[in-house]
């Protein structure tokens, strides 16, 4: 998961035209910026002892997945940035957040020990 906050930081960094390859574009840095705050607290929670860490994980990987294919939606019909970065960092996320579901929702949750 910090590997996916780290992801989408140099996204949102993207946009705010802070790296070379970047593409200037509010809101998705913004909507990067949210996500990584999200998968912050998922991170977080795992690191408690309460009992709902391992729901609010798994809401915090949906939700941002969910998030993750708007901006792909939104890519795909031409508004933002159209970049192959952008098209290989999104492709890359959704991968990830596909294993980390894949691994939070079987029996044994190895992603949560």
């Amino acid at each position: 998961m910090s590997f996916q906050i780290l992801l989408f930081i140099m996204g949102a960094l993207s946009h705010a035209g802070y790296l070379p390859f970047s593409y200037v574009h509010f809101q998705a840095r913004l909507a990067e910026s949210v996500i990584a705050v999200l998968l912050t607290i998922g991170l977080a929670s795992t690191f408690t002892q309460k009992t709902w860490k391992y729901k609010l994980t798994t809401a915090t990987q949906v939700l941002s997945l969910f998030a993750t294919l708007v901006g792909v939606v939104m890519i795909s019909i031409g508004v933002g940035p159209q970049t192959n970065f952008d098209y290989g960092l999104h492709a890359v996320m959704i991968i990830l957040f596909l294993v980390a579901l894949k691994m939070l929702v079987q029996p044994n949750r190895i992603a949560l020990r």
